[in-house]
């Protein structure tokens, strides 16, 4: 977990939006996490495929701050004067954007698995 922390808190890119960084992390963190599962069955040691995916990809891929970014766009446009029909909306993008990020990471993930072991098949 700790290296996951570390790894999103490299990923943070001076002087760009939270939101950039944010999904920069989440992407990582999902396609990772879909490489090691295409691989799970060759990894020999059980542990490290739960160290690397529970911890280091769940540092990387944390609900809790997907929410906190959400917020954080959120919650200082309430103060520029937007309704809350306009507030429902950004949140709603927000979401669906943060989706549509883990799963193309998950995507990009499976077809580098691919790559990197051409015999194995993209499953559908």
């Amino acid at each position: 977990g700790c290296l996951g922390v570390a790894v999103r808190a490299g990923l943070e890119i001076p002087d760009t939006s939270v939101w950039f960084s944010f999904m920069l992390a989440n992407f990582v963190g999902t396609a990772t996490l879909s490489l090691l599962t295409a691989h799970k069955s060759s990894l020999q040691y059980g542990p490290l495929f739960v160290g690397a995916g529970t911890g280091l990809c769940g540092a990387l891929t944390t609900f809790s701050s997907w929410q906190q970014v959400s917020a954080s766009l959120v919650l200082p446009s309430s103060r520029l004067g937007a309704d809350a029909g306009q507030l429902t909306y950004l949140w709603i993008q927000v979401q669906v954007v943060g989706m549509a990020v883990n799963a193309a990471g998950w995507v990009f993930g499976s077809h580098l698995a691919v790559l990197l072991e051409p015999s194995r098949q993209l499953s559908r």
